[in-house]
């Protein structure tokens, strides 16, 4: 038989155990939260502690015969050990035991439900009601929004905080992967913990509000898309004076550009003419031709120039035929040279928005062919 609840004590000497008191204290959770036990209101009968067991026999018998589906579920989810399973998960890998104490935890943890899901099976789905939080017992879990993976979730990661929020329904799915154990607490339990202590009850939300605060932050930084479209300056080191002296000559119609640029080159113009960077990247060796190409990729860059040193070998020749090969695929103007430099400034100034644009065929039948792939 399940635990009896321990806040409830009998006194067997003296005790006077009026019959709804010892339902509550032998019903498990699935059937006092979830199923909702429909027995014959109780009449305040009063029971001695000699027949205190028959009464109980009787109870466990009205389970079993109301609800049969329940039984086996409640007998394997939660006896002490599942709560105390929940409870060292919290304590050992949730940062929720910087906030509550070992036997706060604990009481916690008698209020959530420990549940099973398969592989790929849902824990949350997008459009459900915001109602319970949950807590990765066991395995792990992945955030799905459209098309993307988020976030996962391993042992003693909650989820579902929006729960406390004003959002009404979820904005992800959640996925089991693999087998996974994942504890439940819903607002329903919310609630019986706020009769149990008020005051575990308000810092467990506040917590939890805390915690979509900062989520909801890191969300958005991580969704930000930057608008801004750059002028890349990038010179090989033999061609850092040569980018310094177009920049002199350029400073007015550099000023007003967004420009980024590779750290050592961005310093050199820094110091020789004053103009300051946007957006600075690695040095070309280091990943920052590779940036840039990253730059391009998400239409933000407007022109390139490039004083490549065509007189000496270099390390990362196969990044600097990479980064003009993805200016050819986005028809970005590249400049190689100072002559060149001048004609992508005079374009960049001129009202471009406005002049006919010419297709790439090439990636226009590229892109066709890769949705062909996934049709």
């Amino acid at each position: 038989m399940w635990p009896l609840n321990p806040s409830l004590v009998f006194n067997i000497t003296t005790s006077i155990i009026p019959h709804q008191d010892i339902i509550k204290a032998i019903q498990p959770p699935c059937v006092l939260r979830r199923h909702r036990l429909h027995h014959t209101p109780p009449t305040m009968l009063h029971t001695t502690a000699s027949s205190a067991s028959n009464l109980v026999n009787e109870f466990e018998q009205n389970v079993a015969e109301n609800l049969p589906e329940c039984s086996e579920q409640a007998l394997s989810s939660l006896p002490s050990l599942s709560i105390d399973q929940i409870a060292k998960t919290i304590q050992k890998a949730s940062d929720l035991s910087d906030t509550f104490s070992e036997d706060e935890i604990h009481m916690i943890a008698r209020y959530f439900t420990l549940k099973s899901f398969a592989n790929d099976e849902e824990l949350i789905s997008i459009g459900q009601p915001a109602d319970a939080l949950m807590l990765v017992v066991q395995g792990h879990a992945r955030v799905i929004a459209g098309d993307t993976q988020r976030a996962v979730f391993k042992e003693g990661d909650f989820f579902g905080e929006n729960m406390f929020s004003d959002e009404g329904t979820r904005n992800a799915t959640v996925q089991a992967i693999g087998s996974a154990k994942v504890a439940i607490f819903t607002l329903e339990d919310h609630e019986q913990l706020m009769r149990h202590s008020i005051k575990i009850a308000i810092r467990l939300r506040d917590y939890f509000k805390a915690v979509k605060r900062e989520r909801d932050e890191t969300s958005k930084a991580q969704s930000y898309v930057d608008p801004t479209k750059y002028l890349a300056l990038i010179a090989h080191n033999d061609m850092k004076e040569s980018l310094a002296e177009f920049a002199k000559t350029h400073v007015d119609e550099l000023k007003i550009l967004p420009l980024v640029a590779t750290g050592t080159t961005g310093m050199k113009l820094y110091q020789d003419t004053g103009l300051v960077l946007s957006r600075k990247v690695a040095s070309g060796p280091l990943g920052g031709d590779q940036a840039i190409g990253t730059l391009i990729s998400t239409n933000n860059v407007c022109g390139v120039i490039f004083f490549r040193d065509p007189l000496s070998a270099h390390p990362h020749h196969a990044d600097i035929e990479a980064l003009g090969r993805l200016c050819d695929v986005y028809q970005i103007p590249f400049a190689t040279n100072p002559k060149t430099g001048e004609a992508v400034l005079k374009y960049l100034q001129s009202d471009h928005d406005n002049q006919v644009n010419m297709n790439n065929k090439s990636l226009e039948n590229y892109k066709k062919r890769q949705m062909s792939i996934l049709a």
